[in-house]
């Protein structure tokens, strides 16, 4: 049976299984030591400590090693919807595994909160029985998920000996989860429609690629990165998609995803806990068995979302439609900000037969990890005057074709069972007439490759690229001969054969 311990006032449903006792707060001595220590720190607020609000369930188990898995929810999502993910993971587990859950009441969970209230939770567990090891981190694990995961990874670092994201990954550079110093599960759904699945699948590539060095199971046990197919972002939760947010429903049921999750995070728990090597050796096959099923699945999307730009030389020799100009014939130059992008220009050193092209990769969602290419090109018709080649009129290029022909290549790339989703019940791409700019740059860069549902009422999504062609006479030389287009790139191709077009 599952003992739920929980702060007077607050009310929600227990799933059956549940025996719910209430204990009485912190005796007031407690509570105002605490918050003269979370005071010691100038960034904690006093009035951030919500502690005494914690949930905590007790073991289901009377023997084995204590555990203590301090549990931070995401955002908008009540704390009683994560009990019966933790149950399985209690049932699961051969220790005696409490669980904390932080409840942040009425206010949006944040690092304040957290960092205020941590000691707080792991004093109320040890009141009720939780042995911890002989350091004050010993045995003591932080999971999150979404925005708790997000919150909660700094203090993990410095108070704890592992950490489990959900629906989470780390986005910045400084916060790099190959140099994050503790081991790190980082658990996905492969159709989270609200963190977006090219976060996490980067993760995976990340670390695979640092393998060679860093060893197997660097890979497979201390920063193992596992996506779930099928599984969306509230799944981790009560199962419910938040639509508005981008999530979309899942593939699999809930009652699964719950399944395959705790059986990772109780695997992860017991690599890094002392345990018998036979129930190591199997965590390990079992981790390494969901880490290689991502590897297998997600390896060709993160490739391509690494090497976004990789088309641009292909793009200008298309364009160009000479067959003696090769790819050492093209330079990209490659912008890392808009606005040096958008003053920069194409030009050709005929001299030397080269073209060099200006790119930009526009980020194509909130996170800024999959792009939209946007590049500036010469235009065939200036590419053959400077070369001094004969003025034959020669086939303008449609964006629409490259696009088509990208989409394509990313469907060659998508794995056979992904793949074989798509065209059950993914929605179609209609690659249709590029939208030509005739008033100005400006607008030009103003816009972007949209996609949007089909005005005929099928279950079709029209894309659409903005264009400009200049001609070559009758123009400041300055801006004649130009070929500029807004792309897709391949990972975006994959990631609406992945993800979006399941919305």
């Amino acid at each position: 049976m599952m003992n739920v311990v929980i702060p007077r006032d607050f009310h929600y449903n227990l799933p059956s299984c549940s025996v719910l006792r209430k204990i009485q707060p912190l005796c007031a001595v407690k509570k105002t030591s605490l918050r003269s220590k979370a005071m010691t720190s100038p960034s904690i607020a006093q009035d951030e400590d919500v502690s005494s609000q914690a949930i905590i369930l007790e073991p289901v188990r009377e023997d084995g090693i204590d555990v203590l898995l301090l549990f931070f929810p995401g955002g908008l999502t009540p704390t009683q919807a994560y009990f019966p993910l933790i149950n399985t993971i209690q049932k699961k587990s051969s220790f005696r595994l409490w669980a904390t859950i932080l409840d942040p009441g009425k206010s949006p969970i944040n690092l304040p909160m957290i960092e205020a209230s941590f000691d707080g939770m792991i004093t109320r567990t040890k009141e009720l029985g939780f042995e911890s090891g002989e350091l004050s981190i010993s045995r003591i694990f932080v999971a999150g998920h979404s925005v708790g995961a997000w919150c909660s990874r700094s203090i993990s670092m410095k108070k704890s000996e592992g950490f489990i994201q959900m629906g989470s990954f780390f986005h910045t550079n400084p916060d790099n989860l190959a140099q994050y110093p503790k081991p790190v599960l980082s658990l996905g759904g492969g159709l989270d429609g609200q963190l977006r699945v090219a976060g996490i699948a980067k993760h995976a590539g990340e670390i695979l690629s640092l393998e060679p060095e860093m060893g197997y199971l660097n890979t497979n046990a201390t920063k193992p990165v596992i996506i779930f197919p099928g599984m969306n972002h509230a799944q981790f939760s009560h199962g419910i998609p938040n639509k508005e947010r981008g999530d979309i429903d899942a593939h699999i049921s809930l009652e699964d995803a719950r399944a395959q999750t705790a059986e990772c995070i109780v695997s992860f728990l017991t690599l890094h806990v002392k345990a018998e090597d036979e129930t190591k050796q199997l965590a390990l096959e079992n981790l390494s068995k969901c880490v290689k099923r991502t590897h297998v699945l997600y390896k060709t999307f993160w490739e391509a979302v690494e090497n976004q730009e990789r088309q641009a030389k292909y793009w200008q020799l298309q364009v160009a439609g000479l067959e003696e100009l090769k790819e050492e014939n093209v330079v990209v130059i490659k912008h890392d900000y808009m606005d040096n992008f958008v003053y920069s220009k194409p030009w050709i050193d005929a001299k030397e037969k080269r073209i060099f092209v200006q790119l930009y990769s526009s980020p194509a969602d909130k996170f800024g990890i999959v792009k939209n290419i946007w590049i500036k090109m010469k235009s065939s018709d200036a590419i053959h005057q400077l070369l001094g080649k004969s003025a034959k009129k020669s086939k303008i290029v449609r964006a629409a074709d490259i696009n088509a022909e990208t989409f394509h290549e990313a469907l060659s790339l998508t794995p056979e069972v992904s793949r074989r989703k798509f065209y059950e019940s993914g929605k179609k791409l209609r690659f249709i007439e590029d939208c030509i700019v005739m008033t100005s740059g400006q607008d030009w860069v103003d816009s972007d490759v949209t996609m949007k549902p089909a005005e005929d009422g099928s279950d079709i999504v029209d894309v659409q690229s903005t264009v400009i062609i200049t001609p070559v006479q009758g123009i400041a030389s300055r801006f004649a001969g130009m070929h500029y287009m807004k792309l897709l790139s391949v990972a975006r191709c994959m990631e609406w054969i992945l993800l979006d077009s399941f919305r």
